[in-house]
This record gives structure tokens, sequence and C-alpha cells, in this order.
């Protein structure tokens, strides 16, 4: 993907029809099939303002974000979702019975499956009695 301030220069010089699609697309170091595409509105950047969109859409090469240090194209998307769960924190969940698990789940087992279910419910039991998960 092409960033969109390429794909902006490409129409500008389009828009002058001075020069040739390989001549435009050498000097802005792109293919002649991709100067072509954004001639034809093709190319997938069309209509994105080079400045950036409304929406945040990363523009440029991947950065280091100062915050959790991820290689990450800005503005980090991972901080921004953080931030946004810090200040709307989701309701807490029911917890799940798993007396009740497969009554709850409405299972029409067969007998053999039912037994086997049994059998991994009881094991499960343990593990988390014993602190294993």
């Amino acid at each position: 993907m092409i960033s969109p301030l390429v794909v902006a220069e490409i129409q500008r010089l389009l828009v002058g029809k001075k020069h040739s699609h390989r001549v435009i697309g050498e000097m802005l170091g792109v293919s002649r099939n991709t100067v072509g595409a954004v001639a034809l509105g093709r190319h997938r950047n069309i209509g994105v303002d080079p400045n950036g969109d409304a929406e945040g859409e990363p523009i440029g090469p991947p950065k280091r974000c100062p915050t959790c240090g991820g290689m990450v194209y800005m503005p980090c998307r991972l901080c921004r979702l953080r931030n946004e769960n810090e200040a709307n924190p989701r309701p807490p969940q029911r917890e799940h019975d798993e007396r009740n698990a497969a009554a709850s789940a409405e299972l029409n087992l067969r007998p053999d499956h039912q037994v086997r279910y049994q059998k991994v419910r009881v094991r499960r039991q343990r593990m988390l009695a014993a602190g294993y998960v």
C-alpha cells in the first residue's frame, strides 16, 4: 500500500497532463500500473485526505509508540482502545455455574458422550481446585 501523500502527488501530476504514467511512476517510485489505477479511480487510497482522515487512519511508516513501546502505525490504536476501556469499563459478568453447565446449555448427549462429559467436568473441577487453571 502506498502512502496517501503519494496518491495525492500522483493525482496532482495527472491533472497537469505533462508526464506519462511511466515518468510519474519513476518520479515517485511506484509502478506505472499504480499510476494508471490512481488515474482510473481504482486505487484503494482514492479519496483519502493526505493529512489524515477523521477516523485516525494511520499514515506513514510504523513508529515506536511512546506509551506501549510497540512498533505501530501512529496513532497507536492499542493505546487508544486501552484508554477507552479504562474510561468506560464493562459491567461485571455473571459467574458461570459449573454445577448446572450441562443443564443451562440444554445438552442432549448420548449416554456414552454424557459419561465422557462428566469425566472431563470432574477433571476440570479438580484442576481448578488445585490452582492449575
